[in-house]
């Protein structure tokens, strides 16, 4: 949920400011009777909720200004979600509007790379937009034209045009439909 948080809020934001304090806004949200109906198991609700996310969350800006490459020696390998959404904001925030630099951050992070990168180029798709992304990003990446649809279609959403309608060939869920 704050992936997605974080997604949202660089999708509405000219600017990154306030990207932390939004998302830790939405995951306060999150309280004990909110997971229970979503079916988490009581104990679970209980012992957990949301405090590791908001403890994470205050972790990333404070540690903006250290000098180190890896978001990893700062606030964790990444390996649980509310480090690895952490690092994410870290690498974006850090990158200060350079897309590659976000990805790239995370990729070469000691941690769980693969997943700090991808939430990182999330959030900093969503922020900065296809025109930020590296041509040859854009063109050699596996689905990428379903990619460049999807990627198009947010950043117009972002700019208040409508969405077009979806090219069944680029339709992720068509194939499964049909079987």
């Amino acid at each position: 949920m704050a992936a997605a948080a974080a997604v949202a809020t660089a999708l509405r934001s000219e600017s990154l400011a306030g990207l932390v304090a939004s998302v830790r806004a939405h995951v306060e949200r999150v309280d004990e009777k909110i997971l229970l109906e979503a079916g988490c198991e009581p104990a679970l609700a209980r012992s957990i909720g949301n405090r590791q996310m908001l403890a994470t969350l205050d972790r990333v800006e404070p540690t903006l200004a250290l000098e180190t490459d890896d978001v990893c020696s700062v606030l964790g390998g990444a390996w649980v979600g509310e480090e690895a959404v952490a690092t994410a904001l870290w690498c974006v925030l850090r990158a200060q509007g350079d897309f590659g630099a976000a990805v790239l951050m995370g990729a070469n992070s000691s941690g769980d790379s693969d997943s700090i990168a991808c939430i990182a180029g999330a959030i900093a798709g969503a922020a900065w937009g296809l025109p930020a992304i590296r041509a040859t990003w854009v063109r050699d990446v596996e689905s990428s034209a379903l990619l460049d649809y999807l990627a198009r279609t947010l950043y117009e959403a972002k700019h208040g045009q409508d969405a077009p309608v979806i090219d069944p060939a680029l339709d992720p869920f068509g194939a499964e439909r049909h079987r």
